[in-house]
């Protein structure tokens, strides 16, 4: 009778420590996932900064390579310069050039509209940040060169994080940038 007392005894302090063990494992892993998913999201965050600066100075850099419009040699507005250097960043979908708020040539026919809802963020007397919603889109962003008597557009490509642009997600956390300065 003892030995079956002190087995049962076994058998229930077996039993509650196997469930402390699997009730403290479930904890200690939640927390782990919050906290692998808080560095992920970090990570991600820091990437689409980075990235972000890169794609801007490459937009730059490409927006004042650009010579003058007399030089772009448009025909039906559309400039087979401005074409070619559409390909030279995977960042830019699109490059346009406008005087008194009309394009006057670009590097495709895309439908983009430059007027309606816009908001500016000036950055100097030479470049600017401008967003629009565009024929119905989401906004697109356009990093914008002042020369003489024109303007100089580049259509930046929308950042995605990585956990996110795969998949249709409604309870995803979204992102805001705020643009200050870019050196």
């Amino acid at each position: 009778m003892e030995t079956f007392r002190a087995a049962r005894h076994l058998r229930i302090i077996t039993i509650v420590s196997f469930l402390f063990t699997l009730a403290s494992s479930l904890w200690i892993l939640g927390s782990m996932n919050s906290n692998i998913a808080s560095k992920t999201l970090k990570n991600q965050a820091n990437e689409m900064v980075l990235g972000f600066r890169f794609d801007v100075e490459k937009a730059k850099s490409l927006l004042s390579e650009l010579p003058e419009i007399d030089e772009l040699d448009c025909q039906n507005g559309v400039s087979q310069s401005l074409t070619k250097a559409d390909y030279a960043s995977p960042a830019i979908r699109w490059l346009g050039v406008t005087s008194n708020g009309k394009i006057i040539c670009q590097s495709a026919q895309v439908g983009i509209k430059i007027n309606g809802l816009l908001t500016e963020h000036k950055q100097d007397n030479e470049w600017s940040f401008l967003t629009s919603k565009t024929m119905g889109r989401s906004e697109s962003l356009f990093l914008v060169q002042q020369r003489k008597n024109a303007r100089y557009f580049a259509d930046i490509n929308p950042l995605q994080p990585n956990a996110i642009s795969r998949f249709a997600c409604n309870q995803c956390t979204s992102y805001s940038i705020t643009i200050h300065g870019i050196d």
